[in-house]
């Protein structure tokens, strides 16, 4: 603590009446007791004396710290603990040799002193020798201020001064440059940025590594007055603009870091976390927010991947049947008033006789093909999936057209009848289309009824074509439209195939047998079948 500091204290704790008037007088006490031939007030000179040394005994204050008398002798007339621990003395010892500071300064050291104190300086610093009881040397640093107003023995100038240990202070140097250099190196190899920001001053303070990463000065002064203002300061904080605008708000402990995907000065963009805590004061108030982006890209890449990997088929890259229903109740949820949404579900036909009359490598090829052509069909942001062997479903948001949506359909049939013209499966594979339409809120479960039963009156008006729910007429993947019901002996025919190519696509076979009998009560019109063993 500078000698100001403790001068400006010191006249707070003691009384001025006592102070002043009793070392103007001469009558201070010194470590060994009132001044030879003065009787001051007992009270007045206990009850200071005891103040002054309660203040200098302060745990907080860890240097040494004593009031010197520029007299020949450099009297002592109060010292802490801190000092007689640094000298390796006590108080009765000084007693013992006059309350005088010079059996505790090197020879040379003590004539400089004298010599800078002869000259009465309001304010000193200077560097000297002391020696230790054991006779060992310590170098010191002692800086004084003049006690204004204040005498001994009505003669000589009174300093509060300040013992430092240099050794010390430069061990703790060390140590702090070691420190230093440690916190930069594990910095450097790690994948952090460590930063600080000071809420006094509005100013972010990053490692070197910062540049590095991301080609901008590490240090960015009125950070936050900046962001609030919405100046584009680099991509670090424009990225995280909300988070660093928010360091002074108080976080849940189960908050998330927040995550931003941020162009690097290599011209790749990589994942970064912000983590932060603030410094409090006394009240409660931040002064520094201490914290660092994180390089998460590995991890975040690799959970991407995963979670990419669970919401989507291996084969087709498509979304699996989970995500697929998934992504359609949101879009359905989400739908805007007045817009048409419109529900594809398309099934490869007869695709268990090619995949046993070609194998399945073949049967793959064909599925993973059909994927791409659908691709190629509908929009970048519709929902495409694979939700069963040989079965796709797709759904369009925001439909203008419905005669868009048949067009569309009448091309998927074709492109995909000739997807193989030129190939060894020619004419062997084709697909047939159930296609629902919604112009209001709907539940999915409903949707995907009418989707399932126009489907199965694709299936058996011939399949490879489309039907329409709710409407008489479809397209075959030559734009041929029928209209005439379906004549029963054409339905039960078609059955049994589709029965026999429903169980066999299946793996559970008790999913094959629901999903058999739901396609005869669609494809019949019935609406309870009942089996009787």
């Amino acid at each position: 603590m500078a000698p100001v500091s403790l001068y400006s204290m010191l006249s707070d704790v003691l009384p001025a009446f006592i102070f002043f008037d009793t070392m103007r007088a001469g009558l201070f006490p010194t470590c060994g007791g009132a001044s030879p031939g003065v009787s001051p007030h007992p009270i007045q000179e206990n009850s200071g004396m005891n103040r002054l040394q309660e203040f200098l005994d302060n745990p907080h204050i860890i240097t040494g710290t004593a009031t010197v008398a520029a007299d020949p002798q450099l009297t002592l007339i109060a010292a802490n603990k801190a000092l007689y621990t640094l000298v390796g003395e006590t108080a009765e010892s000084c007693r013992q040799q006059g309350n005088s500071l010079l059996p505790w300064i090197e020879q040379s050291s003590a004539v400089r002193l004298i010599g800078l104190l002869a000259g009465h300086p309001p304010l000193f610093d200077w560097e000297g020798v002391l020696v230790r009881k054991d006779a060992t040397s310590v170098r010191i640093r002692l800086s004084g201020t003049r006690m204004e107003g204040v005498l001994h023995k009505g003669q000589y100038p009174v300093y509060l001064s300040a013992f430092t240990d240099l050794a010390c202070v430069e061990e703790m140097l060390r140590s702090a440059e070691y420190e230093r250099r440690k916190y930069a190196l594990i910095a450097d190899i790690s994948e952090d940025l460590p930063f600080e920001y000071d809420f006094e001053t509005d100013t972010i303070a990053y490692t070197q590594k910062y540049h590095k990463v991301f080609g901008h000065e590490p240090v960015i002064p009125r950070f936050r007055e900046r962001l609030g203002r919405g100046e584009a300061i680099d991509p670090v904080s424009e990225g995280f603009r909300e988070p660093f605008l928010a360091l002074d708000a108080e976080k849940a402990s189960t908050e998330a870091a927040p995550e931003r995907f941020l162009p690097t000065h290599s011209g790749r963009k990589r994942w970064f976390a912000l983590y932060s805590t603030n410094i409090l004061d006394t009240l409660g108030k931040p002064v520094k927010s201490v914290g660092a982006l994180r390089d998460i890209d590995r991890q975040k890449r690799e959970q991407l991947r995963l979670l990419d990997k669970s919401r989507t088929d291996s084969m087709t890259g498509l979304y699996n049947k989970v995500t697929t229903e998934e992504e359609i109740r949101i879009a359905l949820r989400d739908a805007r008033p007045g817009s048409s949404g419109v529900l594809f579900m398309i099934d490869i036909d007869n695709f268990k006789d090619v995949n046993d009359s070609m194998g399945h490598l073949a049967g793959d090829s064909i599925i993973m093909e059909i994927a791409r052509q659908l691709r190629r069909t509908f929009r970048q942001d519709d929902i495409i999936g694979r939700v069963g062997g040989d079965e796709f479903h797709v759904y369009m948001r925001d439909v203008s057209e419905i005669a868009g949506i048949r067009t569309r359909a009448q091309s998927l049939c074709s492109s995909i009848r000739n997807l193989f013209k030129n190939s060894n499966i020619d004419n062997a594979v084709s697909v047939s289309v159930g296609i629902a339409v919604t112009e209001r809120p709907i539940a999915y479960e409903d949707l995907f009824r009418q989707a399932d039963v126009a489907l199965y009156h694709a299936k058996g008006n011939g399949k490879n074509r489309y039907e329409f729910f709710g409407q008489s007429s479809g397209g075959d993947a030559d734009g041929v439209q029928t209209s005439a019901p379906l004549a029963v002996n054409t339905v039960r025919n078609s059955i049994m195939v589709d029965i026999i190519d429903i169980l066999f696509s299946m793996y559970d076979m008790h999913e094959g047998i629901d999903k058999a009998l739901h396609f005869i009560g669609n494809a019949l019109r019935v609406d309870k079948i009942l089996i009787f063993e």
